[in-house]
């Protein structure tokens, strides 16, 4: 089913999303590092994806600081000594 018209997925389909295991989505949970389901009953949780969405874009937004800051170090480090 397209994305775009699903509102909620399983735990499965959020491993199948990002590549990873059960116990990495619920590791990552644990630790504040991803959203929390929503539960719809004492054995039933599915991630809503709005908040998929949002974690996806705060991810992309700390990979492109990274990556900026490793940038900034390397333009540094190639500067003559007596400029810097």
């Amino acid at each position: 089913m397209d994305s775009s018209l699903k509102a909620y997925f399983s735990v499965r389909e959020v491993c199948i999303r990002y590549g990873v295991g059960t116990s990495t989505v619920y590791d990552w949970i644990n630790h504040g590092q991803f959203p929390k389901p929503k539960k719809f009953g004492p054995k039933l949780v599915r991630f809503h994806i709005e908040d998929l969405l949002q974690w996806e874009k705060m991810q992309e937004g700390e990979k492109y600081a990274a990556f900026e800051e490793r940038a900034l170090k390397e333009a540094y480090t190639a500067l003559p000594n007596n400029i810097s």
